[in-house]
């Protein structure tokens, strides 16, 4: 159908109630993977492109893949740069036909963090995309209360930055958990009520299903995953063939596991039939 703002989809969900499934991919079969299933389910989704990726041009030629495969689908799907660390790479993605940008400035000052979206927002406004802040810090393997998001202080950067989506630290992280995480409904309740803007919940993975869709009623409006999809993808091609297999035949139990991946995924964030 079209490749669009990934804020629209967003926006959609917040009042609906649902949440727009984010697929971290890196290449065709990943990007056809989570095309084919939500496309099947009828599910909005993003596509999101790491920003390690922006070392060479694959960011540019994933984003040509995305607009010419639009054609092949009724649904209406997102490109985001996932964790840009820098301006050059927020304007890179824009230039490139990207659909919302996230600006991680989430290591930095307060102040420092500010001064980065307010930048970042002005290229967001010029190309007439979606921007993302994180506040607090989403950790790897492990959520430390201690980096969790000070309600007040996310109601004083949204005012200030004009961000479209926010990403809070409320107990989540990247990668896999050595524990079942336990997010912080009351905390992630403050949020939603001081800040006028949808919810980003990180890491994904390893959240229980009721988890997430309690984290739904309280302003998440977009769900990041990244290694549950990629762990489907490994373990599915990760034993040798026992006889020799063109590329394309060995992939194939790779995408059809990250398609199964994405419509679990779909049913969790509610977000079947929403296009």
């Amino acid at each position: 159908m079209s490749l669009v703002n990934s804020c629209l989809l967003v926006k959609k969900a917040w009042k609906e109630h649902y949440a727009v499934p984010a697929f971290n991919i890196a290449n065709y079969e990943s990007m056809l993977a989570v095309l084919d299933a939500a496309d099947e389910m009828r599910s909005p989704v993003i596509l999101q492109i790491y920003e390690r990726l922006f070392c060479d041009e694959r960011p540019r030629h994933l984003a040509c893949l995305a607009a010419d495969m639009k054609r092949d689908y009724k649904i209406s799907f997102g490109l985001h740069l996932d964790h840009g660390k820098t301006l050059l790479q927020a304007k890179s993605a824009a230039a490139w036909g990207y659909t919302s940008i996230m600006l991680d400035g989430s290591i930095l000052a307060l102040k420092e963090n500010i001064n980065l979206l307010r930048q970042g927002k002005k290229i967001a406004l010029k190309n007439k995309i979606g921007l993302e802040a994180e506040l607090g810090r989403v950790g790897a393997g492990e959520a430390d209360a201690s980096y969790y998001t000070d309600p007040d202080e996310a109601a004083v950067f949204v005012l200030q930055t004009k961000i479209d989506m926010l990403a809070p630290a409320v107990g989540t992280a990247h990668g896999f958990y050595k524990s079942e995480p336990r997010l912080d409904f009351s905390r992630l309740e403050k949020i939603n009520k001081l800040c006028s803007v949808p919810l980003v919940l990180h890491g994904g993975t390893g959240v229980s299903d009721e988890q997430l869709k309690e984290a739904i009623k309280y302003g998440i409006a977009k769900i990041n995953i990244a290694t549950e999809l990629q762990n489907a993808f490994q373990k599915a091609v990760e034993h040798p063939a026992k006889k020799f297999l063109p590329l394309d035949l060995f992939l194939t139990p790779g995408v059809e596991a990250m398609k199964e991946c994405v419509r679990r995924k779909i049913a969790v964030c509610g977000s079947e039939g929403k296009c």
